[in-house]
């Protein structure tokens, strides 16, 4: 017998609406939930076994949804349950659901979004109307509307105004009769004529009654009509109170907001917006708010790319979302990526190439690795697929420097690895494309080839640094298991004073076989920054040119 039985999928099925479901599908349904059931107990019974507890706690249960990349139950305290072994996971009789229980639990809120059940109260009498209506149709007819008698959902701020107090939005019902039916309330001809125009034409060996007689026999479909989302008036307050604190320049969210709270000086709006950024990322009870305002942010970012403020505070509100550990941000990746990659490498940010988009292509550099480090493991294609997509902006010559420039960054940030795979092998090609724009007429085009040439260098040089010292670092844990203290102390001065008795036959040579590695260009930038008489310039060298 299995644990969780076909009797409490339909129950279940009863309370959202769905009155007859299949037999053999409900039986699938409840297979499956029994799998999923003992797998998440499984998962939430090794956490119990490491924590050396006989106690199974929400937070086993928590941690296993986790694993399986499933949002936890939010919980007020740290519930209990009692592990028995008298009771086993095969014993039906402890699953069997109980008709007889007056409570049960329902989900108040799902991502923010409260599912319409009749455990939930609607928000209005109005709201309470509309959950009422039911759109009835034919099956004949399902195929053939093009669209449902519903309302397109309107912008973020235009929803959270509407939603407390307006809902006297109605969804007209829609109402199609059959071939050889008869209309309500009209005339019966045109009725007919429209009837006969929107059914399929009758076949030779059916008549008009049959048709009818099989529409009317066919099951009818019930469709429920979108649930509003209704923000409580503290929430919207809040929302529009951080935004107008974050974007203080947008005249919507402006004339929402009291005269007197309004920032009157330069400092105080400075102020205002670092404590809304901190309470961003810090306040637990945002989940209800973050779908407005991830969309907020992401139409700014769209049609501002000509505001540098306005997209600085667009990335500065992400990074504050992604810090903050309360809320749920995975199901908004696939829209984040693609306005920062455009932060990364459009072609122009700003109105005038003269304004600092330096900084803010860096900015998105390091949001989308820090995006890609924490969700790397959970999402195995999505650093790949971001280093493809930044490579391929790197390897055009036909994209401008400012999508180079903001590409390097980008794979830069993305780790050493990624320098060391991607950007060095094109480093001597990339140096023979730079050189002709850095002794360009144009200033414009000198001034992005030579920050172009100056991210490039930083890059490699971050890379041969990092790998120089680890290499040192196991060079000197190999001696000190080999020597003893007094010995190390001996080669490590014998080391460096053969350090600095290099000859300068040997630095020309290390420097010929940097410059046929990674080019004249950036093989004279590390020359000027790292010279080859300082400590540990020769092992840079050395790493940037294996």
């Amino acid at each position: 017998m299995s644990i969780y039985t076909t009797d409490s999928v339909k129950q279940v099925a009863e309370r959202l609406g769905i009155r007859q479901l299949k037999p053999d599908v409900a039986e699938a349904l409840a297979r499956d939930v029994q799998y999923r059931i003992h797998e998440i107990v499984q998962e939430a019974n090794k956490f119990m076994c490491h924590a050396r507890r006989t106690t199974l706690t929400t937070d086993d249960i928590n941690r296993a949804l986790r694993v399986k990349n499933v949002e936890g139950a939010p919980t007020a305290g740290t519930g209990r349950y009692r592990v028995h072994r008298q009771v086993a996971m095969r014993d039906a009789s402890y699953w069997r659901s109980h008709t007889k229980h007056d409570a049960t639990a329902h989900w108040l809120a799902v991502e923010g979004v409260q599912p319409a059940i009749p455990q939930n109260p609607p928000p209005s009498d109005a709201h309470k109307e509309l959950l009422a209506k039911r759109i009835r149709l034919e099956p004949a007819t399902v195929g053939e509307l093009a669209s449902p008698a519903t309302h397109a959902p309107t912008a973020a701020t235009e929803e959270m105004k509407a939603g407390g107090g307006g809902g006297e939005e109605k969804a007209e019902p829609v109402e199609a009769a059959a071939a050889g039916g008869k209309a309500e309330g009209g005339d019966k001809d045109k009725a007919g004529d429209a009837a006969t125009a929107a059914a399929p034409p009758p076949s030779s060996s059916a008549t008009g009654a049959g048709a009818a007689a099989a529409a009317a026999a066919a099951p009818q479909i019930d469709l429920k009509p979108a649930v509003k989302h209704v923000l409580s008036r503290e929430m919207r307050m809040y929302y529009e109170r951080v935004m107008t604190a974050i974007f203080p320049d947008d005249d919507m969210l402006v004339e929402n907001v009291a005269v007197t709270a309004r920032p009157t000086t330069e400092m105080d709006r400075l102020r205002l917006r670092e404590a809304a950024l901190t309470s961003l990322a810090e306040d637990p009870g945002l989940h209800q708010l973050l779908p407005y305002i991830i969309q907020y942010v992401l139409d700014k970012m769209t049609h501002s790319l000509q505001q540098l403020d306005v997209l600085v505070a667009s990335l500065s509100t992400l990074n504050s979302l992604l810090s903050n550990d309360n809320l749920f941000v995975e199901p908004y990746l696939h829209q984040l990526m693609p306005g920062i990659l455009t932060c990364m490498v459009t072609r122009r940010l700003g109105k005038s190439p003269l304004e600092p988009h330096w900084s803010l292509r860096a900015s998105a550099a390091q949001l989308c690795a820090r995006i890609c480090t924490r969700y790397g493991s959970q999402y195995h294609t999505l650093q790949p697929r971001v280093a493809r997509t930044l490579l391929r902006a790197f390897m055009d010559p036909a994209k401008p420097f400012t999508t180079h420039y903001g590409a390097i960054k980008g794979l830069a940030a993305l780790g050493h690895q990624v320098t060391r795979h991607l950007l060095l092998p094109n480093a001597l090609q990339y140096g023979l494309l730079l050189e002709p724009a850095l002794v360009d007429e144009k200033n414009e085009r000198r001034q992005e080839a030579g920050m172009c040439r100056t991210a490039m260098l930083e890059a490699l040089l971050d890379m041969a640094k990092h790998e120089a010292e680890a290499a040192a670092t196991e060079k000197q844990s190999a001696k000190e298991e080999e020597k003893q203290d007094g010995d190390a102390m001996e080669v490590d001065a014998a080391d460096t004073s053969a350090a600095q008795a290099v000859s300068d036959e040997q630095i020309e040579e290390q420097a010929q076989a940097l410059r046929q590695r990674i080019g004249d260009l950036f093989a004279n930038g590390v020359m000027e920054r790292v010279p080859a008489r300082q400590a540990g310039a020769l092992a840079q060298w050395q790493a940037l040119m294996t």
